[in-house]
């Protein structure tokens, strides 16, 4: 059985505990000096019917009234009928005291008795109401709390807190609360990140969908296109098509790590092998553009803690926005390198400098430069930077020499 955990009520139970042995004690210590004074005055009250007797009656032995004193049974029924007939002569009976003041001590010993019964009786009744009163006043702010929780109100007090029952169920209320007022927080997060993000994605698709309508409108309209420009408006359209695919994905994606929903992994990572099928993943596109991507690392086996799918997503965004900004024919660098502060992923290409407010600008969202590609809405590298900060990293850009770089660096952990 579990113990009783009211430290308040067991505060109460002992106080009350405390005064009834108080108040037993003190009858107890009472009654005691009232029988010490009871068999001193039946002692002085035998003491001066002896000595009466002594001067009335020389020659009674004393002894033997003492013994008779000590045995009464050897008085005789007959005897004992006549002394009571005797002693009701002058109003004396069973119901009424040899000494006058023996009846008057004895009502005082019951009045005593009654007086301290009643007294603890008091007492108690008088905590436990004053401990009933107390509860409800605390179950009254609880059941008042609850309310201004119902309507969103969640400062609670726990300056008061004891260490009853009610205390812990206000701490676990308290509990409830942020974590009410968390989730809420969260849940407004996500309906602003969503409707951020349809109405982003709505204004993004505003353009590609009119071109490919026009484009479709242009095919049905004329049945007798010749087939050269056929293909080349279908081929638009499957690009344009191609495209919002790929946009409506990544902004989903951003919305979802804005709306703080997306649960990284913990593990051990192989960045040589994220590095590989990252350049895997954008062969085909490379291949179709003519970029040769090159990787080099002095260490393969360079490993970090992190969540590999998330990471390799934002590696393939740097490293398909440098394939996207480089002229066909030339190359796109991949380095891999750890000093004692950081793991680096430097990714290179060659491409027009970028002005150092572009450098700033370039991480924004839905920024594009005039001279990048058509269907470049500048939304993979604000991702690629979202996806890596998340997870404790960096991502920089720097722009030398006519080459154009891309740094991901990874905290060493003490």
């Amino acid at each position: 059985m579990n113990t009783y955990q009211n430290k308040q009520a067991k505060k109460y139970i002992v106080a009350m505990a405390i005064s009834s042995c108080i108040v037993m004690l003190s009858f107890i210590v009472m009654m005691s000096l009232f029988d010490s004074w009871w068999k001193k005055r039946e002692n002085e009250a035998v003491l001066y019917m002896l000595e009466s007797v002594a001067e009335q009656y020389p020659q009674v032995d004393l002894a033997e009234l003492v013994r008779a004193l000590n045995y009464d049974k050897e008085i005789s029924d007959r005897k004992q009928a006549d002394l009571k007939a005797e002693l009701e002569k002058y109003g004396i009976d069973n119901s009424v005291y040899y000494m006058k003041e023996m009846q008057s001590a004895h009502r005082l010993a019951i009045f005593a008795g009654v007086g301290l019964f009643l007294m603890v009786e008091i007492i108690l009744i008088t905590i436990f109401v004053l401990y009933l009163k107390k509860r409800q006043k605390e179950l009254f702010y609880l059941e008042n709390y609850m309310d201004r929780i119902s309507d969103g109100d969640y400062n609670l007090d726990l300056s008061d807190n004891s260490e009853d029952e009610l205390s812990s169920l206000k701490n676990h209320m308290y509990k409830l609360t942020i974590m009410l007022k968390e989730q809420a927080r969260i849940a407004g997060n996500r309906k602003v990140a969503l409707a951020e993000s349809v109405s982003d994605i709505s204004h993004q698709l505003k353009t590609p969908l009119t071109s490919a309508q026009i484009l479709l409108d242009n095919i049905m309209d004329n049945p007798d296109m010749d087939k050269i420009t056929k293909d080349k408006f279908i081929k638009e359209i499957a690009k344009q098509v191609t495209g919002m695919r790929w946009m409506i994905i990544a902004m989903l994606k951003l919305s979802r790590l804005d709306a703080g929903v997306v649960n990284f992994e913990r593990v051990e990572i192989s960045l040589d092998k994220m590095i590989c099928q990252a350049i895997e993943n954008l062969e085909v596109m490379a291949e179709l553009k003519g970029i040769t991507v090159k990787y080099e690392s002095k260490d393969k086996a360079i490993f970090i803690v992190g969540d590999f799918n998330w990471n390799r997503e934002a590696l393939q965004n740097i490293l398909k926005n440098a394939i996207e900004h480089s002229e066909s024919g030339e190359s796109v660098w991949i380095q891999l390198q750890q000093n004692d502060v950081y793991t680096s992923i430097t990714v290179t290409n060659k491409g027009e400098p970028l002005t150092q407010k572009q450098q700033q600008q370039i991480f924004e969202r839905y920024y594009s430069e005039g001279k990048f590609e058509e269907n470049s809405i500048g939304i993979g590298l604000p991702l690629a930077k979202a996806i890596l900060e998340k997870q404790g990293a960096y991502l920089s850009v720097l722009s030398k020499n006519g080459y154009n770089s891309f740094i991901i660096k990874y905290i060493l952990s003490p």
